[in-house]
């Protein structure tokens, strides 16, 4: 199972949302985290209408009266990482399932699958529409209820250790993404190896 942002995508990694909040709203990037941290969150869950969240963030930090939305989804990186499509692909050829468990903006996750950016992974689960955001255990739990397999079946590759942290919790075995390659390889040797690679 991959994560979306930082990983399928080049990205989201740590610090990108913020910049990219930032410069939608014409803000000062300290204040996204401590101003609209909370508001985001529910955005992301799903949980607040998408017109609400911009109206609200707008208020919080004292920007004008503007679409956007439309600005946001201007700015929406289609940069996806083929080197791990290819991969996942080879996976499905050898009989593993691939999916998606993804932290997700609503009108991101609209761009993202017209793109196509979640073509071939099953199950997708994603955080504004399952309700729930990574490393909450409810959005785990929705995984294993989708694929019916135990999770200790199941492998989880995320750039996030506390998103991972989540997914051992509930039980799954756990990859750290960085270097794509590097990646990749830790991915087999659990595939090939559960057992060991579980020990390192």
């Amino acid at each position: 199972m991959f994560d979306f942002g930082g990983v399928l995508s080049r990205f989201g990694v740590a610090g990108d949302s913020v910049k990219r909040f930032s410069k939608v709203l014409g803000c000062d990037p300290r204040l996204v985290q401590p101003q609209l941290g909370g508001l985001i969150g529910q955005w992301m869950a799903g949980k607040i209408a998408t017109a609400e969240f911009w109206t609200e963030a707008a208020d919080l930090v004292n920007a004008p009266a503007a679409d956007y939305d439309a600005l946001w989804r201007a700015s929406e990186p289609q940069s996806y990482d083929l080197d791990y499509y290819n991969f996942a692909r080879s996976l499905r050829e050898q009989g593993y399932k691939t999916g998606i468990i993804s932290n997700v903006y609503p009108s991101s996750e609209e761009i993202i699958r017209k793109a196509s950016g979640y073509r071939d992974f099953d199950p997708v689960v994603l955080s504004c529409v399952a309700g729930f955001l990574k490393p909450e255990p409810a959005i785990y739990a929705i995984l294993l209820n989708k694929l019916q397999l135990p999770p200790e079946e199941v492998l989880m590759v995320d750039d996030r250790p506390l998103h991972l942290k989540g997914a051992a919790d509930a039980g799954l075995q756990c990859v750290l993404a960085g270097d794509p390659r590097s990646t990749m390889k830790q991915i087999l040797r659990h595939l090939l190896m559960p057992q060991e690679a579980a020990k390192n």
